[in-house]
């Protein structure tokens, strides 16, 4: 999934009285990128087996608000990116009835089972507005990414005779919020700024046992040049905000970022056999 999403909006407005420009950009995605085998084999008898998903999306959101007005200016700008998604790269037996039919994958020079996820959101903002009495400026930029990314096996045998097994989870996101008001006035003035990027998310690689009622099948996985079982997470996120203000009798400036991470980073062996 290599998907590109831009938003670009714009307000400006002047009056001689009172004025108010806004500019407001709001991207929503979600996606699933899944790449499987199941009850069934993939086979490389001369070269190497590899099962793989990956996402390498762009959110990207620009705006721009602008007033000016004799008695009372007020431009403002919002930008909103909210990203969701699964992305999987798996070899699992399938249930049929109570049984389980197992899955099979083999490579000569090695097995690649890998789930990535490369994506970028960016939010920048900017509000002004000036007047000769009251003017306010701001900007806001919310950023939200939340999904699963996962590798792995589950009642599968994985093998290679000649090479390595390799089951990796990873991700690596960047979460970005720019953000500035400013105004200008001859008795109040306000300018404000404010950047929220919030990630969460689940990262997770293993060998694990399918199951289907009272059945179990464990997962077998052979490396002749070794076994890696890899989850890790470099997300990225940044914000800036900036609030001008000047006024002939007040001013108030303020910027205010905020950036929340949370998830589980997980790399496990259950019910299953791992040699090498």
């Amino acid at each position: 999934d290599d998907t590109t999403i831009n938003g670009v909006a714009g307000g400006v407005a002047a009056a001689n009285s009172a004025a108010v420009g806004a500019g407001v950009v709001v991207n929503l995605m979600s996606a699933t990128v899944r790449a499987q085998v199941s009850g069934s084999t993939l086979e490389s008898s001369d070269g190497a087996a590899t099962i793989e998903a990956s996402a390498n999306d762009d959110l990207t959101g620009v705006a721009i608000g602008g007033a000016f007005a004799s008695t009372f200016a007020l431009g403002g700008a919002v930008v909103v990116n909210t990203f969701s998604g699964t992305v999987e790269a798996q070899a699992l037996a399938a249930a049929s009835s109570q049984s389980l039919l197992g899955a099979a994958v083999r490579g000569k020079t090695g097995v690649t089972i890998k789930a990535s996820d490369d994506t970028s959101i960016s939010g920048v903002v900017g509000g002004v507005a000036a007047s000769s009495n009251a003017a306010i400026g701001a900007g806001v930029v919310t950023n939200v990414m939340s999904g699963t990314v996962r590798a792995g096996t589950a009642g599968a045998v994985v093998g290679s005779t000649n090479g390595a097994v390799t089951i990796e989870a990873s991700t690596n996101d960047d979460l970005v919020g720019v953000a500035l008001g400013g105004s200008g006035a001859g008795e109040f003035a306000a300018g404000g700024a404010v950047v929220v990027n919030t990630f969460s998310g689940t990262i997770d690689a293993r060998a694990d046992a399918a199951t289907n009622g009272s059945t179990s099948l464990g997962s077998t996985i052979t490396g002749q040049a070794g076994v890696t079982i890899k989850a890790t997470d470099d997300t990225t996120l940044n914000g800036t905000g900036g609030g001008l203000a000047a006024g002939g009798t007040a001013a108030l400036g303020a910027g205010v970022v905020t950036n929340v991470m949370s998830g589980t980073v997980r790399a496990k062996v259950s019910g299953s056999t791992v040699t090498s």
